[in-house]
């Protein structure tokens, strides 16, 4: 049944399209034979003859009328006297301004007083005030007083027992013994001096237990030069301290009035 309708469709198909073709064929057919009429539209140029008269231009036209407007006429402006400009007055000169002073918000520091240095007395009349006087300690007793070794002195005299033999003013009326006395003195009021203006440095070690020998050449004016250490106390400040005060204290000149060699052997305690 199914193949009938194919066949079926296939014959509507073809009736279709020869009817289409004969509908086709027909209306060319009558073209062909009855053509319509075209109408063709010309265009007819005359010539003619220009006049010898040529017509007037036509007249421009007029322009409308405008209105006129009336001025009025200006009045004369009568001249004004103008004053001279006045000139301005100066500027007032500003105040200056009262410096404010600055806030010291950190305290003031005083500068420390310089320290006098100590007046050069003579040695006797520095023996007569000094002849009881011990250190400045505050014991009630005084520590005993022990010995200072002196060194040879490297001068015209080999050592401190031969300056007797000097002939000056200060041999003349001391006799030997006196002169070794005052000596030893003498030595000790310096080494006193000097333990005075001394500034204990800060030491890894107790500074107690460390002692230096100093060497020093004392003039007769009773300046100290050529400080140097002979015998460290194996601890670099001590002795550099000890060394540094020896420079900068003033002692009154020898009992003799002679340059010396002094070797005094400074303590930490």
């Amino acid at each position: 049944m199914a193949s009938n309708n194919v066949k079926l469709g296939y014959v509507y198909s073809l009736a279709l399209h020869i009817l289409i073709a004969i509908a086709m064929f027909a209306w060319a057919l009558i073209d062909v034979l009855f053509p319509k009429e075209t109408v063709e539209n010309k265009l007819v140029f005359e010539m003619v003859e220009p006049s010898e008269n040529p017509p007037a231009p036509p007249p421009p036209p007029t322009a409308p009328d405008t209105p006129q407007i009336e001025v009025e006429k200006v009045k004369e402006i009568e001249p004004i006297d103008i004053p001279d400009p006045t000139p301005p007055e100066p500027e007032p000169t500003p105040p200056e301004p009262t410096p404010t002073p600055p806030k010291d918000d950190a305290p003031v520091v005083k500068p420390k007083p310089t320290p006098t240095p100590p007046k050069k007395v003579d040695f006797n009349e520095w023996k007569k005030k000094n002849k009881n006087r011990a250190t400045n300690r505050t014991n009630t007793t005084p520590p005993k007083r022990k010995a200072v070794k002196i060194g040879p002195i490297t001068s015209k005299h080999t050592s401190i027992n031969s300056i007797s033999d000097i002939k000056s003013p200060a041999s003349s009326s001391m006799s030997n013994s006196a002169m070794r006395d005052a000596f030893a003195e003498y030595t000790n009021a310096i080494y006193i001096i000097a333990k005075r203006n001394w500034k204990r440095p800060m030491v890894s070690s107790d500074i107690s237990t460390l002692s230096a020998k100093v060497t020093f050449r004392v003039s007769k004016n009773g300046i100290i030069s050529n400080v140097r250490i002979i015998e460290s106390s194996g601890d670099k400040d001590f002795d550099n301290s000890v060394i540094q005060v020896f420079k900068i204290i003033t002692i009154p000149p020898p009992p003799d009035n002679a340059s010396h060699n002094v070797n005094i052997t400074f303590r930490g305690r």
